[in-house]
């Protein structure tokens, strides 16, 4: 249980050192969508990678078994369904928060107010 934690919290270390290149990529100048594009080509690549290569006795992110075999026999779905999920969750995050109905009037109306 414990070593799940830790892996969990490697997980995000690495995902944050990711972000952190992906930041000072798009500082640079580079198209945002061209970093998502590339994050998620590497994502693809290292995982295939992870479950073409390595033994049984490893375990993935997702909890399940890996180990060396033909494309054929390896299933994406628990990957794709992770991804999906970690998608939800932050865009959900980094969407700005709705006004609350009026508001924007209500915002004109005490502007009003106070420079009278």
């Amino acid at each position: 249980m414990a070593e799940d934690s830790d892996d969990a919290t490697l997980s995000v270390q690495i995902a944050n050192q990711f972000i952190n290149i992906a930041n000072n990529r798009m500082q640079e100048g580079i198209n945002p969508a061209a970093i998502a594009a590339a994050l998620r080509h590497a994502a693809a690549n290292y995982t295939a990678f992870v479950e073409a290569t390595l033994g049984p006795d490893n375990a993935n992110a997702t909890g399940g078994e890996v180990g060396p075999g033909a494309a054929d026999d390896i299933d994406p779905t628990p990957y794709l369904e992770e991804f999906v999920n970690m998608f939800q969750y932050y865009l959900e995050r980094h969407q700005p928060a709705a006004p609350a109905p009026g508001a924007g009037l209500q915002g004109i109306i005490r502007q009003v107010e106070e420079e009278s």
